[in-house]
């Protein structure tokens, strides 16, 4: 597993839309992937659609304890995979160890997975089902197929056939808490494999909510027993059946292994895979519908509701945003439903494994929730006292919100569907277990994150950064545990896993995939593994919806006035990218030039940013507001989401009561006197409190500045800050303002002793596009001039480090390379051809050359093509080190240790789980070779059309489309 990771097929890449299969099995818990992997091994072509992306969810979600009887070779596989890992014995398998196994498993195997894939409908010959229909984040598709399984909890394909099964309601509903604490003493709590965990078990009563029940179980903890920490629990209740009197049968092609609809109790893991098996046998005596390739290409027709409902506001989406609006909007008055995927609200602070706050204004009901978390958290001894907010804890106290609002949740639902009349969205339709149910509104929300509702009701939208379309890192965040200070803490792996297209259900599939194996383990240790892997994968950016405003990055380091301010957000340029030369000019500037890639700025968020541009009656609670790819880096965090769910959650519900047609019609001094009563917003903004959860990096937002107006005495000081060599915020406030100091900021660069001050200037100047900077950056690079000193000093804090030690630094030699594109000439061509000739550059000195000429070429600033020829020519990309890396390697320092001839380390990180995420990065210098081969008429590497369809990975084939010789898909 600590190899990199090769995405490259043999094949080019077909989708599973694309493909007839022998079998599709709904449903990833033990039946289904019980029947998937042993069709698979009998030779059939199988697809396993997994909605929640939750494989054996009876182990990862539910972590049901003990395992039963199967001598099944594939179910001892995953078993003995596990135990040779230390996660099991006789007696105990861990759950989070079995998911991760299950997925190598799975991986390695010829089962196709599928992902994030919701059925809606099917449609049918006869009683034979032809095909799927389900929901994804980029609009309905179709699965066809000979024959189905239905390994789904619900029966949901005999729904969907209009059979309306008759399932047995479970026996019990279990619940496992699992506890970790040094000395146990005399507890009589039952054991693991691991010496440090016990476990607490307990079913949900009546009409309790998982949440209640759960809260329940630690009440009912002896003070001894809360002095531990839950490392995790059940997130799901595990349901057990007696054996069913009506129990289903199969129809037409459709085999069934619904445990609430078989023949004999199903009550332990081993059940629940024999009953995947024994659908295997029912499938033998089944027909195989009549279905060609031909089906794949006809138009799928809407789904006709089951039922439609009605409401005030429909939100759709209960992450961070969403749950917030769902909550304002209800407290207001108006009748909400909430819809979600998942079965909690919360979003990636309760599901997605991140319990901190990184930066952020606080205020409003974010801050009353965080003080309701907080207390919850000291109610019963250590048993939730792990992270700045506890993931049970959230989830709680946002569920009592919900309730109290009078909220109507409904989980495991997705969009499907909507209906637009003259920009105004009237229904929603959403898919259910049990069939399509329409909503209608007056208000709608969209929390989805990806802005699935809005480009379903058809808005546009941006997609990632202009150079490759890569949209920021995803994460797989897991679980573990550790010993400090003489006592157990609960720990949080977070780290890039790669990149994704989450829009796409093939590549989120993908994207899951790798990041759950990524934590895989030749041998676990008791503070060595995980015990949980988040539910929802850490998606940080995908669509950005045209809106009213798009905020941008000058509105937020200059720190622009809104009229229509509904709060403020607050956090450095958090780009999780590190080769800077494939981002913006503004970008480039702000890292690298003026170093402030740690500088935390706060700014005003104007409402006009939640309305997208065509649709009337639509507002957004999540990070697909209105934002350029510049400025998404900084506003994205919990805390933003927070706040503007906030406040479109109070705009919908003034709409929803008032006589409006368009939600730029409700009155923004109301909705800013609704803010203000809640301390969302404020009036005097020295009042405005900056904090963050913890100091991971020096500094703190300068909320001093957010009555920054630029004015002559600002650039004054900003100027005298320049004459002393000094890097800030100031100089973006020179760069951006060049009518009123350009000939001062010409005058330092020129004249000045200092040499810093010299520099900075020059980095002005050159963002200008002057080419009198342009000597200054090729000295620079003569020079190897590195910019920082000491070089190389471990014992500084991160902000104040240098390249070789913190990959956010850039050093002043490969920072001039960048500014060339923005000011260079054929003059800066023999500097660059005697940089890649004079020693072997890494991964980020091609890319930073490349894109040089690349920009160079396409402003017409070069003439002698036949030497920019040799640049690229010069550089063998097979041999440049660096190419199989992290997401997030030290790139610019090992690029400047490369270039004064020392000895690169090994780019392989040490510590597991950060040693299993190496990827081959070779395509993006592919990509940047392939343009400058075309802009100068040489020949294009032919591994680019390779690469361009068989590259696992959906963005590398977007990136790469125009190269490839056939069309990439959406």
């Amino acid at each position: 597993m600590s190899q990199a990771r090769n995405f490259l097929s043999d094949q080019p890449i077909v989708s599973v839309y694309e493909q007839v299969f022998d079998v599709a099995v709904l449903g990833g818990g033990y039946a289904g992937y019980a029947a998937a992997m042993q069709l698979a091994r009998q030779g059939s072509k199988v697809l396993l659609v997994e909605p929640m992306a939750d494989l054996i969810w009876e182990s990862g979600r539910c972590f049901v304890p003990t395992t039963g009887e199967s001598n099944h070779p594939l179910f001892k596989e995953l078993v003995d995979d596990v135990a040779m890992r230390g996660g099991a014995d006789a007696n105990f398998l861990d759950g989070a160890m079995a998911e991760v196994s299950a997925t190598c498993i799975l991986e390695a195997s010829d089962v196709t997975p599928l992902y994030y894939a919701h059925p809606v409908a099917v449609e049918q010959d006869g009683q034979n089902i032809t095909a799927m229909i389900v929901a994804t984040k980029s609009g309905m598709r179709r699965i066809v197929a000979k024959q189905f399984v239905d390994a789904s909890e619900t029966a949901t394909l005999f729904h969907l056939a209009g059979k309306a099964p008759q399932l047995s309601k479970p026996v019990s509903e279990e619940l496992y808490l699992y506890l970790q604490k040094l000395d146990w003493a005399d507890s009589t709590l039952p054991t693991t494999v691991w010496p440090t965990q016990r476990y607490v078990t307990g079913k949900v009563h009546g009409d309790e909510t998982t949440r209640q029940a759960t809260i329940r179980i630690i009440e009912q903890m002896d003070a001894d027993t809360q002095q531990a920490r839950l490392s995790h629990n059940s997130v799901d209740p595990y349901p057990t059946y007696d054996a069913s009197p009506s129990p289903l049968q199969a129809f037409g092609n459709v085999a069934v292994a619904v445990p609430g609809g078989a023949s004999k109790a199903i009550n332990t893991l081993a059940d629940r895979f024999e009953l995947g098996l024994d659908a295997i046998k029912q499938l033998t005596n089944l027909p195989k519908a009549d279905v060609d390739a031909s089906m794949l290409k006809q138009a799928i027709d809407i789904p006709k509701p089951i039922k439609t409902r009605n409401t005030d506001v429909l939100v759709i989406g209960a992450g961070t945003g969403g749950a917030f609006a769902a909550i304002c909007a209800g407290k207001q008055g108006a009748k909400v439903i909430c819809a979600d995927p998942f079965t909690y609200a919360g979003g990636i602070g309760t599901g997605g494994g991140i319990h901190g706050y990184y930066y952020g204004i606080p205020g409003g009901l974010q801050e009353t929730t965080d003080k309701q978390i907080s207390q919850l958290m000291k109610t019963y001894g250590n048993v939730l006292a792990n992270f700045t907010f506890n993931p049970v804890a959230k989830m709680v106290v946002l569920e009592n919100h919900l309730l109290d609002a009078g909220v109507d949740f409904m989980s495991r639902a997705m969009l499907c569907d909507v209906t637009v009349e003259n920009g105004t969205v009237t229904a929603a339709l959403l898919t259910t277990p049990q069939g399509p149910v329409a909503v209608e509104a007056k208000a709608f929300i969209d929390g989805t994150g990806d802005g699935d509702l809005c480009v379903l009701a058809g808005a546009d939208y941006s997609y990632g950064r202009t150079s490759d379309g890569l949209p920021h890192a995803y994460s797989q965040v897991s679980y573990g545990i550790a010993i400090r200070e003489e006592h157990m803490v609960v720990t949080g792996r977070n780290f890039d896993a790669g990149w994704c297209d989450a829009t796409d259900s093939e590549d989120l599939t993908r994207a899951r995939l790798v990041g759950i194996a990524q934590h895989q383990l030749e041998k676990a240790q008791n503070t060595e593994r995980i015990t949980m892997v988040a539910p929802a994968i850490g998606l940080r950016q995908t669509r950005q919806i045209d809106t009213d405003y798009t905020l941008t990055f000058n509105d937020q380091i200059s720190n622009h006035q809104f009229d229509d301010v509904i709060g403020f957000a607050g956090s450095n340029h958090d780009t999780h990218f590190v080769d800077y030369a494939m981002e913006s000019d503004e970008a480039v500037f702000w890292i690298n030039m003026t170093r402030n890639w740690f500088t935390a700025f706060a700014h005003p968020l104007p409402y006009r940013i939640l309305l997208p541009k065509t649709l009337k009656n639509v507002g957004i609670a999540s990070r697909c507001m209105g934002l350029t790819q510049d400025a998404h880096h900084a506003t994205r965090m919990m805390r933003d989401m927070q706040r503007i769910g906030e406040a479109i959650g109070d705009a919908a519900a003034m709409f929803a009561a008032g006589d409006l047609e368009d939600l730029r019609e409700v009155p923004m001094d109301q909705l800013q006197a609704k803010l203000k009563e809640t301390g969302a917003i404020v009036d005097d903004t020295t009042q405005i409190k900056a904090v963050w959860a913890r100091s991971i990096f020096a500094g703190s937002i300068h909320t001093d500045t957010l009555d920054l107006s630029v004015n002559d005495k600002v650039l004054a000081d900003a100027l005298e800050q320049l004459h002393q060599g000094e890097w800030g915020r100031e100089l973006w406030l020179l760069a951006q303002n060049r009518d009123a100091v350009e000939s001062e900021v010409l005058s330092i660069m020129r004249n000045s002793e200092n040499e810093k001050a010299r520099w900075f200037a020059a980095g002005i100047v050159g963002f200008w596009g002057l080419a009198e900077a342009e000597p200054v950056f090729i000295e620079a690079i003569k020079a190897k001039q590195y910019g920082y000193e000491p070089r190389g000093d471990t014992t500084k804090t991160r902000a104040q480090s240098d390249p070789v030690v913190m990959p956010r630094k850039t050093p002043d030699w490969m920072s001039a390379v960048c500014m060339l594109r923005m000011c260079g000439s054929d003059a800066c061509l023999d500097t660059l051809l005697d940089l890649v000739t004079q020693h072997k550059p890494t991964m980020m000195t091609v890319v930073s050359v490349f894109t040089t000429l690349d920009r160079m070429l396409k402003d017409g600033r070069i003439t002698d093509k036949a030497k920019a020829a040799r640049i690229v020519n010069a550089i063998d990309l097979e041999s440049t080190p660096n190419r199989f890396v992290h997401p997030q390697p030290i790139l610019s320092g090992l690029a400047d240790m490369a270039l004064r001839g020392e000895q690169l380390p090994d780019s392989k990180p040490a510590n597991w789980p950060w040693s299993n995420t190496q990827e081959d990065h070779t395509w993006r210098l592919l990509l940047l070779k392939g343009r400058l081969c075309m802009k100068l008429g040489l020949d294009v590497p032919a591994q680019l059309q390779t690469m361009a369809s068989s590259d696992q990975r959906l963005l590398v084939r977007r990136a790469l489309a125009e190269f490839a010789s056939e069309p990439v898909g959406a």
